[in-house]
């Protein structure tokens, strides 16, 4: 949504949008009322009525860092999608909802992509 409407904006911008969808307007307010729907998600599901339901958990690795060649994998897609699709699944919550101007956003969101690559070092002398 904020894709499009910076697209409507700016249109001779080039937009990259990511997970636009039209169910997104009508979730809004369910969002609103749990912020942390993850653990709360099976419960929802029993409660509609399905049965069998299984809960796991899944290692979702956010860049290079893990040595298994598969999640090392699964972590470089992840850290490109978080960084083409920060401003897009941004700017409506931030400018549209929260009413942030525009160019405050934008320099938050360069701030973020440029921590997500950044590495932490730490240690303790003996």
């Amino acid at each position: 949504i904020g894709a499009i409407c910076v697209g409507e904006e700016y249109p001779s911008a080039e937009i990259i949008g990511n997970d636009l969808s039209a169910i997104q307007p009508t979730c809004k307010n369910e969002a609103e009322r749990e912020p942390c729907p993850g653990p709360r998600l099976e419960g929802w599901i029993r409660d509609a009525g399905f049965t069998s339901v299984v809960h796991r958990k899944f290692r979702l690795p956010l860049g290079s860092w893990p040595k298994d060649p598969q999640l090392k994998d699964i972590g470089m897609c992840n850290i490109a999608q978080l960084l083409e699709g920060l401003e897009a699944f941004s700017l409506k919550i931030f400018c549209g909802v929260l009413g942030m101007p525009m160019d405050e956003v934008l320099v938050m969101l360069a701030q973020t992509s440029s921590n997500a690559l950044s590495h932490v070092v730490y240690g303790q002398k003996p």
